[in-house]
This record gives structure tokens, C-alpha cells and sequence, in this order.
């Protein structure tokens, strides 16, 4: 097992979730630190969506942030299986469509009388709208929160910037802009990074940094078994 200090960096609701799932699979709980380094701000924006149209949520935060007393009416295709099985359980009939946006392309059915909302976060990576729009797709979208940025933690930056081996998990690339942006601010010395996917490696290696991997898959889980299967010397 590995002996490193792990960094979550994920929003709190979700770093909560991951730390239990590194716990489930034996790791130490004191080399484990939490820092999100952004914050979910819902935008109070609550649009007008007829129940025949169906729903696209390419993340679990979206999910959360809509305002909806009746979900239950509503059809969803998904990003994740984790944000598939969020909208199952908050009511939502939900398909899921692929593990990221690419698969999640080419499995799209190509209905051009169809009504698609799409309701997202403020920052990403990927125009959804604008390519399902040269597909002939009726889309709209709506913001219904923001991602905050927030500076890591005394704890973390503290161990960042000692001798000790630190590893950052990296879940989207939003996360490793901010991550970037700090960059001037804390003196890293023995880092290494585990991200979700290879565009957000392709972000932090566009900032400088080095010493990256990315899971075989882009899931939670595929996260864990990297930490596991690839120990520190």
C-alpha cells in the first residue's frame, strides 16, 4: 500500500465520498487530506422545462443545483455512471450514455425532433450545445451553478510544500486550472498528480507540471485501484 500523503481536491460533497471510498480500500485515514479547491455556488436560476423534454446532465452538481419538486416526471441522458445513478436516485429516469463527453457523443441518438435541455455548471471544457447544435439537435442549456475557486488548505500546503511524498487527485480540468493558479503561491517539492482523464492531464502539463497519471478509466473507482496498484518506491 502506498505510503504517500493522497490530496482530494474535489468539491465537498464529493471529496467526502471519495475519502470514504479510500478508507473502504485500507488506506491510512491520517494520509489522507482534504482540500476542495472549489466551491459550488448555485446560481439561483430555475428555467422552464416542459417534462417531454429530456434532460443532459454531464455531472452530479448539476443534478443537486436544479430546482425541481417534481424530478420524478423527468427523462435524463447522463455523462458518468455516477451521475446516473445520482439521478436514479433523486427520481429522474436516467440512461446513461457513456463514461465521458466523447463516448457520450457517439452514443447520443440523433433525434432532430427532440427537445434537450441542458443544465450545467459555469466552466467546460467542451461546448455540448454547440456541437449537438451542428448535429441538427434542438438544445437549449441553462447555468444553474458556479464553480468558486478556493485556495488549499494550511494542512494541505503545509505538506506540499515539505519533503513528504504527496499525491493530487485531479477529477476535471476546471480543477486543475485552479490548480495551475496557485501555482506561484506554493513551493511544491515531491508531488505527483492522479487524474480522472487524459484532457486534464493535457491541462496541468500545458502549466508545467510533470509527475502525471491518469486511472485507466474515468471513474472513482479506477481512481482508487490506481492508488493501490502503483505504490511509492
Amino acid at each position: 500500500m502506498t505510503k504517500e500523503f493522497i490530496i482530494i481536491t474535489r468539491p465537498a460533497r464529493q471529496a467526502n465520498r471519495f475519502n470514504q471510498q479510500l478508507i473502504d480500500a485500507k488506506f491510512k485515514k491520517s494520509h489522507i487530506i482534504l482540500s476542495p479547491i472549489s466551491k459550488i455556488i448555485n446560481s439561483a436560476v430555475n428555467p422552464k422545462i416542459t417534462t417531454s423534454t429530456i434532460l443532459i446532465f454531464t455531472s452530479e452538481n448539476a443534478l443537486f443545483n436544479w430546482n425541481c419538486d417534481y424530478k420524478e416526471a423527468f427523462s435524463c441522458y447522463c455523462v458518468g455512471l455516477k451521475t446516473t445513478e445520482t439521478a436514479k436516485k433523486l427520481g429522474l429516469n436516467a440512461k446513461f450514455l457513456g463514461p465521458n463527453v466523447q463516448e457520450f457523443i457517439k452514443n447520443f441518438p440523433k433525434k432532430s425532433n427532440q427537445n434537450y435541455h441542458y443544465l450545467r455548471g459555469k466552466y467546460v471544457t467542451f461546448s455540448l450545445k454547440k456541437y449537438l447544435s451542428t448535429e441538427y439537435i434542438n438544445i437549449k442549456e441553462t447555468i444553474i451553478y458556479e464553480q468558486e475557486p478556493e485556495k488549499i488548505n494550511e494542512t494541505a500546503r503545509s505538506l506540499l510544500e515539505s519533503k513528504e511524498k504527496c499525491l493530487i487527485t485531479i477529477f476535471s480540468a476546471d480543477t486543475a486550472s485552479t490548480m495551475a493558479s496557485q501555482r506561484k503561491n506554493i513551493r511544491f517539492l515531491n508531488l505527483e498528480f492522479l487524474c480522472l482523464s487524459k484532457n486534464i492531464k493535457d491541462v496541468l502539463q500545458k502549466q508545467g507540471f510533470q509527475n502525471i497519471r491518469v486511472a485507466a478509466k474515468p471513474t472513482a473507482e479506477s481512481m482508487v485501484k490506481s492508488l493501490i496498484k502503483v505504490p511509492i518506491k
